[in-house]
């Protein structure tokens, strides 16, 4: 399955075209959604252009943020589950990326800074009908702009 993506780099650039994602998660029924493909994509990967019809292969530690369609990115039980969310203003390589972030952790430690140290190599920000996969390492501050619900 292929999913269209716009991807940020440190240099500035933007690599516009679609990523092959698995058609099946070991997370949850169903292909795998973007957010778990952040956790386990390999160290380069491959890019296929919308409109030259060629690959570029993304070194992944050059990536600063991956934005996709939300629908791609959206689960069942999303709705479902009472979980934190905040609005924030995330800062990476000269970049802002406004929206919310649900915090899945346990009780006792579902701040924004929890999640922000919790495992996995990419953040998500929900914006709209676009979700921002951002990679901790390149983030420099995040503020909390406001807590939305639990």
């Amino acid at each position: 399955t292929s999913l269209p993506v716009d991807i940020l780099c440190v240099d500035g650039t933007t690599v516009m075209g679609d990523i092959f994602m698995p058609a099946h998660s070991s997370r949850q029924p169903g292909p795998m959604r973007p957010d778990e493909w952040g956790d386990t994509v390999h160290p380069f990967f491959p890019v296929r252009s919308r409109t030259a019809h060629s690959l570029t292969i993304v070194n992944r530690d050059a990536v600063v943020a991956v934005t996709v369609p939300a629908a791609a990115n959206a689960a069942e039980h999303d709705a479902m589950v009472d979980l934190p969310v905040f609005r924030v203003a995330v800062d990476a390589v000269g970049t802002r990326f406004e929206g919310d972030v649900v915090v899945d952790m346990p009780p006792g430690h579902q701040r924004v800074a929890d999640w922000l140290n919790a495992p996995g190599a990419f953040l998500t920000v929900r914006a709209g009908l676009a979700h921002h996969l951002i990679q901790k390492r390149h983030v420099l501050r995040v503020m909390e702009l406001d807590r939305i619900s639990a």
